[in-house]
């Protein structure tokens, strides 16, 4: 697990949270973090209906302990990008849905596709793994 607890004693004992750089292999302390995650994904409506217009959906949540702030929210179909938007900031324990209209390269036939969203955060982030969740829709 890359999260240890432990404590920190100068004058008084505080709880600190620390990590694991794997990277470097090597401990880090950290008071606050960003963990933004991929939850549910899908489309409005749901079932989506051949030839007619949808919106893909997805469900980003901080499971830090401070703010995130301009995230990145990418939809893809079948491994090629189709929709962009951005989270400009992100409480920690309140997730916020996503809506994007897919571009012109969506299907319009009715069928079985993989779509993925990603999360990308512009300030440090802890937990690179789980920023990425596919759904065959």
């Amino acid at each position: 697990a890359p999260f240890c607890y432990g404590f920190f004693t100068d004058d008084q004992t505080s709880r600190m949270e620390f990590f694991v750089d794997r990277v470097l292999g090597k401990f880090q302390c950290r008071e606050s973090y960003i963990d933004a995650s991929v939850g549910m994904i899908g489309t409005d409506p749901y079932p989506a209906v051949e030839n007619e217009p949808y919106a893909l959906l997805a469900e980003v949540h901080n499971l830090g302990t401070e703010i995130g702030s301009h995230l990145d929210v990418k939809f893809y179909l079948d491994g090629e990008q189709i929709g962009k938007d951005n989270i400009i900031s992100l409480f920690p324990s309140t997730p916020r849905l996503v809506r994007v209209t897919p571009n012109s390269k969506s299907p319009k036939a009715a069928g079985r596709y993989e779509i993925c969203v990603e999360v990308e955060v512009d300030s440090l982030e802890v937990l690179p793994f789980n920023k990425r969740r596919c759904s065959e829709i």
